[in-house]
């Protein structure tokens, strides 16, 4: 039954029961009964009407909604009449929410959810440790040792997220961006859908100043044109030169809207051998 077919279901049933007490009182009547004897002599009769009333609301599935209605109606009054206890509630629930579903987001991201990659089982994260510090960050120079001497993996690369001022094309804002070794998007797999990939030359101290753009930020700054490479991003007060678009959905832990190279723009910082992750590709089991 729709919900807009209750209340007319409702005053079938008063108009019924209505019917059957003014007969029950009319036999009354007939047998020599006053008006007034004859209408409590019908109610007797007939039965308790608010209980009929449940039960024929129970057979046709209402009493659950009708009693969840009841404790609403309650529960509001009940908040009306207190609203400081009213507002500490809603603050309570709120906070609550809030927290609960940022930490499902996280949980669904980190857990749930299968990485974005192809063959997103053997990518893995390793951090370093210390007494008393579990997982410590990555220094470049470590990055550049382990990089150097593994033989278990066949794809490495460095990671670090910072938040950019761009100034130029379009208004200015703040972006979220990814600063990455040269086989960033090698390890995990990836191709720009438009232009190229970073050269490993561009992975030095005195390399190019380039980056690749979300396909968020081709669409809203560029137009979605074809023919972006080659065009300026003006960053933390420098320009870049754009390679390539990576792809619609692409997401690395966040949704980052550039990815440029970590050597050429490295902080002071990450030269003293902390302050960094790194991301690995495992290389598939050999064969027995």
């Amino acid at each position: 039954m729709r919900w807009w077919q209750i209340g007319k279901r409702d005053e079938d049933l008063e108009r019924e029961m209505r019917s059957d007490l003014e007969l029950e009182e009319e036999e009354q009547r007939e047998k020599g009964l006053s008006p007034e004897q004859a209408r409590y002599a019908a109610r007797r009769a007939f039965g308790n009407t608010t209980l009929i009333r449940e039960q024929t609301h129970e057979a046709w599935g209402w009493a659950s909604f009708e009693r969840l209605s009841q404790d609403l109606k309650y529960a509001l009054r009940q908040l009306g009449r207190s609203p400081g206890f009213t507002s500490v509630c809603l603050i309570t629930l709120a906070l609550g929410i809030g927290a609960n579903t940022a930490m499902f987001s996280i949980v669904q991201g980190l857990v749930l959810a299968p990485l974005p990659f192809p063959n997103a089982d053997r990518l893995v994260f390793l951090w370093q440790n210390r007494p008393g510090i579990p997982q410590l960050a990555v220094s470049y120079p470590n990055f550049e040792d382990w990089e150097r001497t593994s033989r278990s993996f066949d794809g490495m690369s460095a990671v670090t997220f910072h938040n950019f001022d761009l100034t130029a094309p379009g208004r200015a804002a703040h972006i979220l961006g990814i600063r990455a070794s040269s086989r960033f998007l090698a390890t995990l797999g990836v191709e720009p859908v438009i232009g190229r990939d970073f050269a490993a030359s561009e992975d030095q101290p005195n390399g190019q100043w380039v980056l690749l753009i979300s396909n968020h930020l081709w669409r809203e700054r560029f137009g979605a044109d074809p023919y972006v490479v080659g065009r300026s991003i003006d960053l933390d007060g420098k320009s870049y030169t754009v390679i390539g678009v990576l792809p619609a959905g692409f997401h690395f832990l966040a949704d980052a809207d550039i990815v440029t190279l970590l050597r050429p723009n490295m902080p002071v910082i990450f030269a003293d051998r902390s302050e960094i992750a790194v991301l690995r590709g495992k290389k598939p089991a050999a064969s027995p």
